[in-house]
């Protein structure tokens, strides 16, 4: 079983009321005209990752309010939302997944610990990709593997109150992390676990909160078949890639946009290509 998550980090967290006041109205699309793109963000007015920005964001603690003990089945009610914070700019988070996996894989692979992918450094890698696959159509057929599970199981040994309100759909707790993260699905397991899948292309930030939730803490990654990814999903821990794999090496500019950028692509045969993009120079084939 995979060691839990507890550590904290700093990281952006906003508020849910604009996403919610969106999600009532029968025409809105929740997804859509979020507060906290690169044009509004309240903290540095760029959407950047306070774990690499000189300025001084505000801490995520996940909700940091709910009673763990003493807690019964069916006493698990779902918070205000508006209270509750949660990591990762909504416009990112609401835009997974993007049309471009591969892209978004590279992109939030380059500072894991975010809860999803930068818009300014997907759109870098989706032309950097198109670039060098121009430069090498082969290459085409290359896609990224195995790196961030769509879903979580939660494991509940120790607490057997929240197994039960949650195999009776009394735990509501989750609502708004489900909800701000679009679960797509709850899997049950042989009655010890449970497992969401998640929509989008999510980092350790979501786990680690999912994580602050009463029963959660014990958790490990969990695979859900995709029929658009190039990986093949035993359902729960493997995932084998299935058209290679590609992988980003890159720096950051003082403004935290990408500077260097380093692809590595090995194809199914074990071949492999690197090649460097820069601010100023097209893709270069290293080896």
């Amino acid at each position: 079983m995979a060691a839990r998550r507890g550590t904290s980090r700093d990281t952006l967290a906003w508020p849910l009321a604009a996403w919610l006041a969106a999600c009532q109205s029968p025409t809105a699309d929740p997804h859509r005209n979020l507060p906290g793109s690169s044009s509004d963000d309240p903290s540095t007015g760029s959407g950047s990752d306070p774990t690499t920005s000189s300025t001084t964001l505000p801490a995520d603690t996940g909700s940091g309010t709910f009673d763990t003990g003493g807690n019964q089945r069916g006493d698990y009610p779902s918070p205000d939302c508006a209270t509750v914070l949660l990591p990762g700019i909504p416009s990112d988070v609401a835009a997974s997944p993007r049309p471009d996996h591969d892209a978004e894989v590279l992109a939030l692979s380059v500072q894991p610990s975010r809860a999803a992918a930068p818009q300014a450094r997907y759109d870098v890698v989706t032309a950097d990709l198109a670039a060098i696959r121009a430069l090498d159509p082969t290459l085409a057929e290359v896609h990224v593997g195995c790196v961030f599970p769509n879903g979580i199981a939660f494991w509940f040994f120790d607490d057997e109150d929240v197994n039960d309100a949650l195999f009776a759909g009394d735990y509501h707790t989750w609502d708004c992390h489900n909800s701000y993260y679009d679960r797509r699905q709850e899997l049950r397991i042989d009655g010890l676990a449970v497992a969401i899948e998640l929509d989008g292309v999510f980092g350790e930030a979501v786990a680690e909160a999912y994580a602050t939730l009463p029963g959660l803490d014990d958790q490990e990654p969990y695979w859900f078949p995709r029929d658009d990814w190039s990986v093949d999903v035993d359902p729960g821990s493997e995932c084998t890639a299935t058209a290679g794999s590609i992988t980003l090496t890159a720096t950051l500019s003082p403004d935290d946009s990408l500077d260097q950028r380093d692809y590595r692509f090995e194809r199914t045969d074990g071949s492999s290509v690197v090649y460097r993009v820069t601010l100023t120079e097209p893709p270069q084939l290293l080896r």
